[in-house]
């Protein structure tokens, strides 16, 4: 899998996933030496309790359909992300 910048730029802002900085990356993804590709979402989201940065990626894969609510949906699931603290 590769990220296709060439056909439609990457998107990428600042956020705040619940309390936390995070940042957003938007774009379309392809198959490498195939004819597969999709939309994709990406955040990257700073615990600043043990200063590490969480990586969620989300892709969709559906040929022949509209991509808009599958993206919809893994927003929704990402944005409901919640870093928690180490449970001993």
């Amino acid at each position: 899998m590769q990220i296709n910048s060439d056909d439609l730029p990457v998107i990428i802002q600042s956020t705040q996933i619940g309390e936390s900085y995070a940042v957003e990356a938007r774009g379309i993804w392809e198959m490498e030496g195939d004819f597969l590709g999709g939309p994709f979402l990406s955040y990257h989201i700073l615990d600043e309790t043990t200063n590490e940065i969480v990586n969620i990626f989300g892709f969709v894969l559906a040929p022949g359909e509209r991509k808009r609510n599958f993206m919809l949906y893994l927003d929704h699931i990402i944005q409901s992300f919640e870093l928690r603290s180490n449970l001993n």
